[in-house]
């Protein structure tokens, strides 16, 4: 009983933080994307 909920616990907790990962690097790249564009934008002029 205690392992498989220590193990269902574990695979929670690494989907919580893959989910979390994921999420930031999709932040990540729209803040990167729109601050990029607007610059290169910029320096083309």
């Amino acid at each position: 009983m205690l392992p498989f909920f220590l193990e269902r616990e574990v695979i929670y907790k690494g989907m919580n933080a893959s989910g979390w990962a994921m999420f930031s690097i999709l932040m990540f790249k729209k803040t990167v994307v729109s601050n990029w564009v607007p610059l290169r934008a910029y320096h083309k002029n």
